[in-house]
């Protein structure tokens, strides 16, 4: 039994659907499964909401030793106790994170919320089922828990940050969405060399592609978060050590 070695732990809306399959595709990788009927998982939330089913449960989802273990949640980069909990138990995994401009995450996010509202009533907005404009003026209003939230999940520099009080710099590998998207053979080569795996070629199909219903994002609303995002942004750049002109 084999605990993960490689942690895929958001932007939740970056295309971390679309990396969790392409890195299951590589022969040395396997996902973790469900050990009651064998269906693999991409989430496993332990080190959010699942924390309380302890160690042994969810070591118990990761039957194959003969290849690095793969967990996908992207709620763990926007959860301040995670950071803590995954040094704690796999102090040696490595970190993936992808990025992609904060405004365009934020409306895929409402989108998808949007479109099951029944469902994601409870989750990280403020007022569901009302327009996007109401719910980051809401936020900005009474600011989530962590980083969670319409709005806090873009800043991606203070999760970052507080990250690296629990993980060296060589243990987490930036991606940004829209690099990889653009030249996956380039930026999967380089993944593949951060997680120490062999050179393969990667599925490089696109996963959890949802049309967008919602109103196109308001151009007030998008002058307001480009401001608002504008000095979270320039502390990542300075953090990453470049800037991303894809996000201007």
């Amino acid at each position: 039994m084999a605990l993960p070695g490689l942690l895929i732990i958001g932007a939740q809306k970056c295309g971390t659907s679309t990396l969790h399959a392409s890195l299951g595709s590589h022969r040395q990788v396997c996902f973790p499964m469900n050990p009651a009927n064998g269906k693999t998982i991409k989430e496993m939330n332990y080190f959010g909401n699942l924390w309380d089913r302890g160690h042994d449960w969810y070591a118990s989802h990761y039957q194959d030793d003969s290849r690095i273990a793969l967990d996908s949640t992207p709620n763990y980069l926007c959860d301040i106790e995670a950071h803590e909990r995954m040094a704690q138990v796999l102090p040696d995994a490595r970190l993936i994170v992808s990025l992609r401009d904060p405004i365009a995450r934020a409306y895929s996010q409402f989108n998808h919320y949007s479109q099951h509202i029944e469902v994601t009533r409870t989750w990280d907005w403020r007022r569901p089922g009302e327009s996007l404009a109401a719910n980051i003026q809401a936020e900005l209003d009474e600011p989530k828990r962590r980083w969670y939230g319409l709005l806090a999940r873009g800043y991606y520099e203070r999760q970052l940050q507080h990250l690296l009080s629990f993980f060296p710099r060589e243990r987490i590998h930036v991606m940004i969405m829209e690099r990889w998207i653009a030249d996956p053979d380039r930026y999967f080569d380089e993944l593949l060399a951060f997680a120490d795996l062999e050179p393969q070629e990667l599925t490089k199909n696109a996963v959890h592609m949802r049309a967008y219903t919602v109103d196109p994002l308001d151009r007030d609303l998008d002058r307001q978060l480009r401001e608002i995002y504008r000095p979270h942004n320039e502390r990542l750049f300075e953090w990453l050590g470049e800037s991303i002109d894809e996000w201007n």
